[in-house]
């Protein structure tokens, strides 16, 4: 028997297909070539829907569902790109974090406080402005972590920052240096933006960072 134009013809019209005439074996068995080619296409389509499950629903990365607000004016202070004169071992008054006014908001607005390392420490030109890029790498223990998942972030420094004439006089420093990072994504035209801030790695951040966050969990 020719199966091929029975196959076509139940394929463009399944609803044509005749039930079984009879219970005998000669009759099930017609029946049931004529089903296969459905049951066959089934098992094809279930494959294929299976191929697209998302990730989050097959036991993949789940990305952050906070929303990304853009950087206001106040965000825009409290994440300046910029590093704290502190990290070289200066005290300035209003530098330190216990007497920072900004650091409790700061704190309660991050998505990543966490100690870092420089692991590369760069400087080219963006046109025709100088920049520095600092490539971190995170460490362990992370002080808050509401997000940002990666393990290692380039920190731009625009020539136009106040931090790039204190990274051009203590270059050899900033090789290897450590520091306390504070970290936000915003919305910005062309996507997800990070802007931060840094700190001296001391006792005193530590616990100024423990307390205001503690502070910020408890009003919430």
């Amino acid at each position: 028997m020719d199966v091929e134009p029975l196959l076509r013809y139940d394929l463009r019209c399944p609803d044509a297909v005749e039930p079984p005439r009879s219970l005998d074996t000669g009759g099930t068995r017609s029946y049931m070539l004529r089903l296969l080619p459905f049951a066959m296409l089934g098992t094809a389509l279930v494959a294929s829907l299976v191929g697209c499950v998302p990730a989050s629903a097959a036991g993949g990365a789940v990305a952050s569902t906070r929303a990304l607000i853009p950087r206001d004016e106040r965000m825009a202070a409290l994440f300046d790109d910029a590093i704290s004169p502190t990290v070289i071992g200066l005290s300035l008054a209003g530098f330190a974090a216990g007497s920072d006014p900004a650091l409790v908001e700061r704190t309660q607005q991050a998505e990543l406080i966490a100690r870092v390392r420089v692991t590369t420490l760069s400087r080219d030109a963006n046109g025709q402005r100088a920049r520095y890029v600092l490539t971190v790498r995170i460490e362990p223990n992370r002080l808050v972590d509401q997000g940002i998942a990666a393990k290692q972030l380039d920190l731009v420094v625009p020539e136009d920052s106040p931090s790039f004439s204190l990274i051009d006089n203590q270059e050899s420093f900033f090789r290897g240096a450590r520091f306390v990072l504070f970290a936000r994504r915003f919305g910005g035209q062309d996507g997800p933006e990070l802007h931060w801030h840094a700190v001296a790695d001391t006792e005193e951040a530590a616990r100024a960072i423990g307390v205001a966050r503690d502070l910020g969990i408890s009003t919430n």
